[in-house]
């Protein structure tokens, strides 16, 4: 599972640093967007990991439900999975196919929170003049 949690961590880390080298004024984007795509079972890997380290259980527990519902609830309506599959193993069809739902709900999520984030740091949004209004 650690390792798995490793590899996850890698695409977007790999992303920002690709983002900061070839893309400069669109860090928080490319990088959101790489999130997003794993957010589902990353929030998982750290479920996982919290049956060994018991701090990180409970937001972990938290994560996955918040990340995995929407993912699932698209493969109930799109027929992909049966109602009341559990996971038991990491490399079924139903894990990847709510994984990837998953990816189609927080890719544009977390991109647009990174694109918001670009567009404060160049300058584009004045949030200090959203304050003295």
């Amino acid at each position: 599972m650690l390792l798995f949690l490793l590899v996850l961590l890698g695409v977007p880390l790999a992303a920002h640093v690709w983002a900061q080298r070839h893309a400069p004024g669109h860090v928080g984007l490319i990088t959101g967007l790489a999130f997003g795509t794993i957010a589902d079972p990353l929030s998982l890997a750290v479920y996982g990991l919290g049956m060994i380290v018991p701090p990180l259980l409970l937001p972990g527990l938290l994560l996955s439900d918040v990340h995995g519902a929407p993912g699932y609830n698209l493969a109930l309506a799109a027929h992909v999975i049966q109602p009341g599959v559990v996971y038991s193993d990491l490399w079924t069809a139903s894990f990847f196919w709510t994984s990837l739902l998953s990816a189609v709900v927080w890719t544009p999520i977390y991109g647009t929170a990174g694109w918001l984030w670009d567009r404060i740091q160049v300058g584009v949004l004045n949030v200090r003049h959203w304050r003295e209004s």
